[in-house]
């Protein structure tokens, strides 16, 4: 697989089913003709690359934004005076993935639904797309403000030439996650590459900012009152590159500054490095004075995001820390009970702390798991981070991978760069002993904006799958990792004596066993096993294996 910043078309043949019942034939002589004169040419005019072809719509990736909508354009306007095909176009810029001759990705799916938005004839695009464009391009298109995409977790600035949208998906208006204007990136070099560096350092920044649910991003060549503005320029003297990034407050204030160097000659790898972070050096400072000003405001002003918020900072690995995220959860419910996220994420907190041994700390909310399952299964599209986060409590209660792996699949083409999806889908493939797409979703979590709370589980779950997989020193140092960052975190200490057992350094092995029992103490593999996750398979038979030559106790087999 490989991923890259792209312009993404979409487009579809307004009315086609109603055209082919009416004349099949002159539909399919009209289409053909269209396709063969106006569609195929004008793409690849504009160097665009037809990766899907639905026959009545088409999906097209350009390398810059330009490109996709001086190609959309030209081809609304040799349309116009056709008597019987027309379309629609939506257009996004973001980051795909490109996997088996296929794309997938955010902007695929972001693409999909402006296009949807559009009246035919019309060219309907994101705001990440029109910033990128010259002020030759810019006055063609009329903004209509921030609308909610079908089957998409946050609203987008949406854009218009050819008459109006189209009414996005009502959802309830966000309040309480911080809000973000990036502004693009300036620079001062008359160099090509360097200028279209800039732009390309703006699109990433929003895909990795705009990726997680804890905020809201969007790009803006003017800072919005009461949200945080993160301000970047790119200086170039020869072949050295330097980003110089400065991060404010809402009110003003300065918060983080950033200095990042390269080289042109080195400028993707540089623009991928640079770019992450930025990304999450700059939302840590960002989140971390957020919370602080929640956690100085009444209980009783707070909005349900700002309880959902509270919940992942205060979240963490021992019992405690999740019934803490609990009772914050269970506020955002009462005021947000249309949220299916909120819910899913309760659940997912109350059934990892189950598969942690942590039950009796959250023993209030384990009845609540029916209703919190209806509520998501009711409220949440197909594709969303509460689906992923309600297949993991699933796993936990069935120890059935049949009923999991169809809902991993759909949740990782949809939303590949979505924290909470790669996370739940991490731990899912680990506990049904699946460790190379396991460690494949922890590594992706790392190059994506990293929330401080979950880096513990992301490492325990990258030594889990390393274990698995036999790359024990690997292993440890990713358990080692998690376990100075919270050394009451039970996963990474049992992985660790798994590892060391394996490796034949008993006295090791016992020494991390000592340590494990003192947060979880009288563990057995039997215990373990009948209150986790995994489920009986090859791989994971493999880590029990090393908790048994680690010297834990068998312990008695769990009850059929």
């Amino acid at each position: 697989m490989r991923r890259k910043l792209a312009a993404v078309l979409a487009a579809d043949v307004v009315g086609y089913s109603r055209l082919m019942e009416t004349d099949a034939e002159g539909t399919l002589e009209a289409l053909l003709r269209m396709r063969a004169e106006v569609f195929r040419p004008t793409v690849a005019s504009r160097r665009g690359r037809v990766v899907k072809s639905m026959g009545d719509g088409w999906l097209v990736v350009f390398d810059g934004a330009t490109d996709a909508v001086e190609c959309a354009m030209q081809i609304q306007d040799r349309l116009a005076a056709n008597d019987r095909i027309h379309l629609r176009i939506g257009i996004h810029l973001g980051d795909i993935v490109e996997a088996e001759e296929d794309v997938f990705g955010s902007a695929v799916n972001i693409a999909s639904r402006l296009q949807e938005l559009a009246q035919p004839g019309a060219v309907v695009i994101s705001d990440a797309v029109f910033l990128t464009l010259d002020a030759g391009l810019r006055p063609s298109f009329d903004d209509v403000g921030e609308r909610w995409l079908k089957n998409i977790a946050r609203p987008l600035g949406v854009l218009v030439r050819g008459g109006e949208i189209a009414g996005g998906a009502e959802r309830r208006a966000p309040t309480g996650f911080p809000r973000l204007v990036i502004i693009p990136v300036t620079t001062s070099s008359d160099r090509p590459e360097v200028r279209e560096l800039a732009q390309g350092v703006t699109g990433d920044l929003l895909g990795r900012l705009g990726g997680t649910q804890w905020l809201r991003a969007r790009i803006a060549r003017r800072p919005d009152p009461g949200a945080y503005v993160l301000a970047a320029n790119l200086r170039c003297s020869g072949n050295d590159l330097r980003l110089e990034t400065t991060l404010s407050t809402p009110d003003g204030s300065h918060l983080w500054y950033d200095k990042r160097d390269g080289t042109v000659a080195n400028l993707f790898h540089w623009q991928d490095l640079a770019v992450s972070s930025v990304a999450t050096h700059g939302f840590r400072r960002l989140l971390a004075h957020a919370v602080a000003d929640l956690d100085s405001a009444p209980a009783d002003r707070l909005t349900a995001e700002q309880w959902a918020l509270l919940a992942i900072s205060r979240g963490g690995a021992d019992g405690d820390s999740h019934r803490r995220a609990l009772d914050c959860l269970v506020e955002a419910i009462r005021l947000a009970p249309d949220w299916g996220y909120v819910h899913a994420l309760a659940l997912a907190v109350l059934m990892g702390a189950v598969s942690l041994g942590l039950a009796a700390h959250v023993e209030p909310y384990l009845g609540r798991q029916a209703a919190w399952v209806a509520r998501v299964e009711e409220l949440e599209p197909p594709v969303s981070p509460a689906r992923i986060m309600l297949a993991f409590a699933r796993l936990v209660r069935t120890r059935d991978p049949l009923s999991v792996r169809a809902d991993v699949r759909t949740q990782l083409q949809g939303l590949p760069f979505e924290p909470d999806v790669l996370i739940w889908a991490g731990y899912i493939h680990l506990y049904i002993g699946e460790p190379e797409p396991a460690l494949d979703c922890f590594e992706r979590f790392d190059r994506c904006v990293v929330l401080d709370a979950y880096v513990p589980a992301v490492r325990a779950g990258a030594a889990g799958a390393l274990l698995q997989l036999g790359r024990y020193e690997e292993s440890l140092a990713r358990a080692d990792e998690a376990i100075r960052i919270n050394p009451l975190y039970p996963s990474p200490l049992r992985i660790r004596a798994a590892a060391l057992g394996h490796l034949g350094r008993r006295d090791e092995a016992t020494a991390a066993l000592a340590a494990l029992h003192r947060v979880s103490p009288d563990e057995t593999i039997a215990l373990f096993r009948a209150r986790s996750g995994y489920c009986d398979a090859p791989a994971t038979r493999h880590y029990f294996e090393g908790l048994r030559l680690a010297g834990m106790p068998p312990g008695d087999p769990a009850p059929a």
